[in-house]
């Protein structure tokens, strides 16, 4: 697959995120938005894999996913991030109470309450 239609395809699947009601999507365009202006995004907490497509879609060069399980739909974000050329890791484990997590200093640091 040529990563513009990887990048196609992480985009329509943005779109779709957004059309589906969720506790977030209706702040998927602001995400997007920050996002689109950093160079590196770590994503704390996946759960299933809905917010990490607004942060694709902005197509980083750097992104980092943490989450305590991995569900397989994380496996699409991931297949398709690499086709269009994104680093994106997914590491499961706890971030409360992890020394390992990592992120880029001096980028837009978002926390997000439900």
């Amino acid at each position: 697959m040529r990563a513009w239609f990887a990048r196609y395809n992480i985009t329509m699947k943005y779109r779709e995120k957004c059309r589906t009601p969720s506790d977030v999507n209706e702040d998927f365009p602001i995400l997007k938005k920050y996002a689109s202006s950093c160079w590196h995004i770590t994503e704390f907490g996946v759960r299933n894999v809905t917010s990490t497509w607004a942060f694709l879609a902005s197509f980083p060069h750097k992104m980092g996913s943490y989450d305590i399980c991995r569900l397989p739909n994380i496996e699409l974000a991931l297949s398709l991030a690499r086709k269009a050329r994104i680093n994106f890791t997914f590491i499961k484990g706890n971030v409360l109470e992890s020394r390992d997590c990592q992120f880029a200093e001096k980028e837009v640091k978002l926390r997000w309450n439900t």
